[in-house]
């Protein structure tokens, strides 16, 4: 096992020490839509929605990356490598899980108001948020009731579909992560060229 392997399991490691311990659940988040306000009639909800898609295409590609990990474990590996480390990986990707569903929620509830193309964009990444979340949440459950049948094809199948579907969530919100890559970046006009409506 490489040394940048290594390093990286002690990452999940600490993880597991420094995170509460790990329950195995999902909570939904309960979406509710709050008082209209006389700031609701001022609001840029298009800015809003822009910077939700934004972190979803974040969290979309972090959720990606530790799929792809565990989808790197061999055989071999497996032998050396005790149920904990899955377990602090799917502690991670129930963190992206979980962010990106309470985003999609918000989206949802202003998703009326908006224009055309991100009320496009939010249809098109909520099927994959979705998938993500229920596929997090299914492996996290096998982990807790089978931690020694890591190798079940349906258990190793799970990780390939959370990489999955977080890579269609990522290309679906493309538009609004490059967004706020030029608001970070002070590119102004790039941003409103993104947003279409103006930051």
């Amino acid at each position: 096992m490489g040394a940048l392997r290594l390093r990286n399991l002690v990452g999940y490691l600490v993880v597991i020490m420094v995170l509460p311990a790990v329950t195995f659940a999902v909570t939904p988040p309960v979406c509710r839509c709050g008082p209209v306000t006389p700031e609701s009639y001022q609001w840029n909800f298009s800015k809003e929605a822009a910077e939700l898609l934004a972190q979803i295409h974040y969290d979309a590609f972090q959720a990606k990356y530790d799929a792809g990990y565990l989808m790197s474990f061999d055989h071999g590996e497996r032998d050396l490598i005790d149920w904990s480390v899955d377990g602090g990986i799917l502690t991670q990707e129930k963190y992206w899980a979980n962010d990106m569903d309470q985003k999609l929620c918000r989206l949802r509830i202003i998703e009326r108001v908006l224009p055309a193309d991100q009320q496009a964009e939010i249809k098109s990444v909520a099927p994959s948020v979705i998938e993500v979340k229920d596929a997090t949440e299914a492996a996290i459950q096998f982990v807790n009731n089978h931690p020694d049948q890591l190798f079940e094809p349906w258990y190793t199948s799970l990780a390939p579909a959370i990489y999955n579907e977080a890579s269609k969530a990522e290309a679906a919100s493309a538009n609004a992560g490059q967004y706020m890559e030029a608001r970070y970046t002070g590119n102004q006009g790039a941003a409103r060229e993104n947003l279409k409506t103006g930051s």
